[in-house]
């Protein structure tokens, strides 16, 4: 029997109801499972999603490793439990029709001996720390991760505080398929202390990463794995998280733990009270130095008020423009050399790539794609002023959406080979509606 240690927490924060789980199995004296669950569908729905796929899981695992002696492939055992997981969650579904948008990220590994494999669908996260460092195995099923991947660089925070949400990717009962890791090997072998963390995105207060050394520190700075799982948590909600966050911590063997300069948090973290802030705040000074400091900060606004007055006549402040600031960008022309072989979803050719600049992202450029890519129009659009976006191909029926990007080949009326126009019109919050066309050639 292998030397190990484990530790879940799950924390149900700013929200009213916690919809994550989490699930550890002992399967025998070697054969472990870890599950991180993040429901979705509204309070009740993602609740239920959550806890029928982790006890799906549950009865599943025992079923397939009753026989102790099977030497089952464990990326096959995972695959079918996935498979069997969207099964489960259909088949409730259509006995509950007030659960139809229901649906669960999973994110588990499953460990027998000193092999390893991993399995995910959605936003959930499985990382490794090996050797003081830490790597994601899982990839994300997220608007996010797709935009990463197309722009190679982290998206503005206005799209990501947007879209942070949306998946691609989740068990509700459809066909989506896990990722099962590592892709290029039967199973992963783990080292003596070798840890995996599991978590929701909870855990991820800006929606795309996490902060490498707080996570080594608190896990070789920590006396065990619970401390370090409710430092871990503490700190993604002392950092702004608004979601549900769930960790968990696996150790194989011992962790060369270290001395770090870390002070512990309080567990479970709170909001610090309107009382207490209060009271946290400097001691009042007297009566007559309000007086004089308040005297002051009136002329100060006054003298700024009759300079702002005279610099608006001058032109130096062109108030006109103030509703064009949150969607008016400095023009930036790239040239994007895309290669076949890497994305089915970037166009099939070099192509000049137009960032927007006064709602005109490429006007009149042609764009080449193939029949199985998205056509993704995010990255040209600031968004903290839209509302929707409809979009038209070759004068069809107007497909209205909140969405980033839409598969080309699930579009109507497209035609192959051929050069189709797009007419994509930008609903903002203010009612108005700013139109581009737009030509594309779907190969």
């Amino acid at each position: 029997m292998f030397e190990y240690d484990y530790f879940s927490a799950s924390f149900k924060g700013r929200r009213e109801n916690n919809e994550d789980l989490h699930l550890e199995l002992l399967l025998d004296d070697n054969l472990y499972f870890f599950g991180v669950a993040d429901g979705m569908g509204g309070v009740e729905g993602g609740e239920i999603a959550s806890k029928i796929v982790l006890d799906y899981a549950k009865a599943f695992l025992e079923a397939e490793f009753k026989d102790k002696n099977s030497n089952k492939d464990l990326k096959k055992s995972l695959e079918d439990l996935f498979t069997g997981a969207q099964q489960v969650v259909r088949e409730e579904k259509t006995k509950n029709p007030s659960l139809q948008g229901m649906g669960t990220t999973l994110t588990c590994i499953l460990i027998h001996k000193s092999s390893y494999v991993v399995g995910n669908i959605g936003d959930s996260r499985t990382y490794i720390i090996k050797n003081g460092k830490l790597d994601q195995i899982s990839t994300d099923h997220s608007y996010i991760q797709e935009m990463i991947d197309e722009l190679s660089t982290e998206p503005d925070p206005a799209l990501v505080q947007r879209y942070g949400n949306y998946i691609t990717r989740v068990i509700d009962g459809g066909n989506d398929k896990p990722d099962i890791f590592p892709r290029d090997e039967p199973t992963g072998t783990l080292e003596s202390g070798d840890v995996f963390l599991l978590c929701s995105d909870g855990l991820l207060y800006d929606k795309i990463k996490i902060d490498d050394n707080k996570i080594i520190n608190s896990l070789l700075g920590t006396k065990d794995l619970r401390t370090a799982t409710e430092q871990l948590i503490s700190d993604a909600f002392n950092n702004g998280s608004t979601d549900n966050i769930t960790l968990t911590l696996f150790a194989y063997g011992a962790i060369p733990r270290k001395q770090v300069n870390l002070k512990l948090k309080p567990y479970p973290p709170t909001d610090i009270p309107v009382k207490e802030k209060l009271n946290k705040l400097p001691i009042p000074i007297s009566s007559n130095k309000i007086s004089i400091g308040l005297i002051g900060l009136i002329i100060i606004a006054l003298v700024f008020l009759v300079i702002q007055t005279n610099m608006f006549k001058i032109g130096c402040f062109d108030r006109s423009e103030d509703t064009k600031s949150t969607i008016k960008k400095q023009t930036k022309v790239e040239k994007v050399q895309h290669d076949d072989s890497t994305s089915s979803r970037i166009p099939a050719k070099e192509t000049k790539v137009i960032l927007y600049s006064e709602w005109k992202p490429f006007e009149g450029d042609l764009l080449t794609y193939k029949v199985d890519e998205r056509f993704t129009w995010s990255e040209y659009q600031p968004v903290d002023s839209i509302s929707y976006y409809r979009v038209t191909f070759n004068d069809g029926n107007p497909l209205k959406t909140n969405m980033i990007f839409c598969d080309l080949k699930n579009v109507k009326g497209l035609k192959r080979d051929t050069t189709n126009k797009v007419k994509l019109e930008v609903i903002l919050k203010n009612e108005t509606v700013i139109e581009h066309e737009i030509l594309i050639k779907i190969n």
